[in-house]
């Protein structure tokens, strides 16, 4: 598997594993946010990578929601075994049920895989890859990288709850 597939496959469950938990802890739990969210976005050329983690909410939570956001991040060391699962579960269906089976994922594999060549074996290998995924490793990926001095934490605010700035 290169290394490009690696970075994809983890980032991605990281993403869902964020989402499981954000949607506990802020939706759920604190009843702050109504559709807490996380994606990721990794390069194909450079070895960088982006996990980001949103949630809407009011003003006057939006510093502890943030703190809570990167806290988050940092415990996913300790995530369990039925995170992975629960991550994993509704990745693996969508690759049986539509994307495998999608013409258009297959047209975009073989429009790309002249230029990025591994793209091929990837599209051949990913599912198996996503099952190969074990809670060691992705314990060990957060204690590398979803550290909060890695963090950067944004607030988007209206106008008029800080005196005009945005």
């Amino acid at each position: 598997m290169s290394l490009h597939c690696i970075s994809f496959f983890y980032s991605s469950t990281f993403t869902h594993i964020c989402f499981i938990i954000k949607q506990k802890q802020i939706r759920e739990d604190l009843g702050e946010s109504y559709s807490p969210y996380a994606t990721t976005d990794i390069s194909d050329e450079f070895s960088w990578g982006v996990l980001r983690a949103e949630s809407k909410g009011t003003p006057d939570v939006s510093e502890s929601i943030g703190r809570l956001i990167i806290a988050i991040a940092k415990n996913m060391t300790e995530m369990e075994e039925d995170e992975l699962l629960r991550a994993k579960k509704p990745i693996l269906a969508d690759i049986e049920q539509h994307i495998l089976r999608s013409n258009g994922y297959w047209l975009n594999v073989m429009l790309q895989s002249q230029a990025k060549p591994w793209r091929l074996e990837w599209a051949r290998s990913f599912k198996e890859d996503y099952e190969s995924i074990t809670l060691s490793e992705l314990q060990e990926l957060a204690a590398a990288y979803l550290q909060p001095k890695n963090a950067i934490r944004i607030e988007i605010h209206p106008a008029d709850v800080l005196g005009g700035a945005n």
